[in-house]
């Protein structure tokens, strides 16, 4: 979800950045000229309010992800995520970080051209960004949030968003490739676990708890997930 939700912020700001700049600097597209363009102040301010939208439903899943993973007290087995999961999401985190500097750098310097036209995306962009400096913290912290667990319900890990699976529907559950788990839901639907998520120590004990589950509700399993460590 949150490649999607990046993509469409990318999509965005491409679009964002490109009216703008043609704008103000009076650039011919196929011969157009959007300088005289009617409502272009408005115009932008909307692309600028959709990417907030867009961005606060990265915010809205992170933090949600971050209280409801807390609120899982009954686990089976429960573990922190591995040290190369967080740092995969740390990096991710800083380089949405970077991104954003970059483009409130760029969006700057417009505004010292046309301030009407840049007012809103420098609010916009600047909160967004403050949002995900303190998220970065919060991953550097750690703590109960950012774990993986396994009980008669869901296997559920948090690292950068919630990610559930749930049994209902569950027909197979097959060892895909070295760390990555393939389970199988009715109509065909296929869902993909990372094994990276788990610690090297906490490799069996994880094996071992989904296969209880996975027998006491009769979900078939290959040999490959039995033997996995």
């Amino acid at each position: 979800m949150n490649k999607a939700i990046n993509v469409f912020s990318v999509i965005i700001l491409a679009v964002f950045t490109l009216m703008s700049m043609v704008i103000i600097f009076d650039l011919a597209i196929s011969n157009f000229h959007l300088k005289a363009m009617p409502y272009k102040r408005e115009t932008l301010a909307a692309l600028a309010l959709l990417l907030f939208f867009v961005g606060l439903i990265r915010v809205k899943r992170r933090w949600q992800g971050i209280s409801d993973m807390k609120k899982f007290s009954q686990f089976d087995f429960v573990s922190e995520i591995s040290e190369s999961r967080m740092k995969r999401g740390i990096m991710f985190t800083s380089l949405e970080i970077l991104f954003m500097i970059g483009f409130t750098l760029l969006f700057l310097r417009l505004y010292f051209i046309e301030p009407d036209l840049m007012l809103v995306i420098l609010i916009v962009i600047p909160l967004l960004l403050l949002e995900s400096v303190v998220y970065l913290f919060k991953m550097m912290k750690g703590g109960d949030a950012f774990r993986v667990g396994i009980n008669s319900k869901v296997i559920a890990f948090f690292d950068r968003e919630m990610n559930m699976y749930f049994y209902e529907g569950l027909r197979r559950v097959e060892l895909h490739q070295k760390d990555l788990f393939s389970l199988t839901y009715k109509d065909d639907m296929v869902l993909f676990f990372p094994a990276t998520v788990l610690k090297q120590a906490d490799r069996i004990a994880f094996r071992d708890a989904l296969i209880n589950q996975l027998e006491a509700k009769n979900i078939y399993f290959d040999d490959a997930l039995r033997n996995w460590k």
